[in-house]
């Protein structure tokens, strides 16, 4: 087992009393977290969560497909990104694209913007997620939901992130 899918089950426990979750973790909860997380050898892994809205926030053509066609897996790896991205990290680094982990070797692009124009008031810059072309963007609303520095980050989302192939 690698050390990535032991501090993502260690994640999934701890997050087990953040209600607006629930669909994710149970989500998560009947796939394989090992096979899933099987190609991150070094345990070091970024994760956006989707939040309970973010499934009402997403067509249901698009929750029937993956169902349907049985892509859980893929679109759960494509929440994924091997490498630590914590909120600080995040916001001082500015990376424009995250890889994510993708069992068909497809590396697989995130790709974020900043929004700085926030006045100060209203908290903190917003990050923007955006899966790929004609996809819908999703922002990181709760940040550092989870984090072991060094090793796990989750942040929670408010849309699916959908692969390209699927979207």
């Amino acid at each position: 087992m690698s050390l990535a899918v032991g501090q993502v089950q260690q994640a999934m426990n701890a997050l087990l009393p953040y209600p607006n979750y629930s669909e994710s973790l149970g989500l998560l909860e009947s796939v394989d977290v090992t096979d899933l997380l099987g190609q991150t050898p070094a345990g070091v892994v970024t994760i956006f969560l989707p939040n309970n809205q973010a499934y009402t926030n997403t067509p249901a053509t698009v929750i029937n497909r993956i169902f349907s066609e049985d892509l859980v897996n893929e679109v759960a790896l494509y929440h994924v990104v091997e490498s630590f991205w914590d909120y600080n990290t995040l916001l001082s680094s500015r990376p424009s694209t995250l890889t994510t982990v993708s069992d068909d070797d497809q590396n697989l692009q995130l790709h974020l913007s900043y929004n700085n124009q926030l006045p100060a008031d209203q908290g903190p810059p917003r990050i923007l997620v955006v899966a790929g072309e004609g996809s819908i963007p999703a922002y990181l609303v709760q940040p550092n939901l989870y984090v072991v520095p060094g090793e796990i980050a989750i942040h929670g989302i408010d849309h699916l992130l959908i692969p390209p192939a699927i979207n």
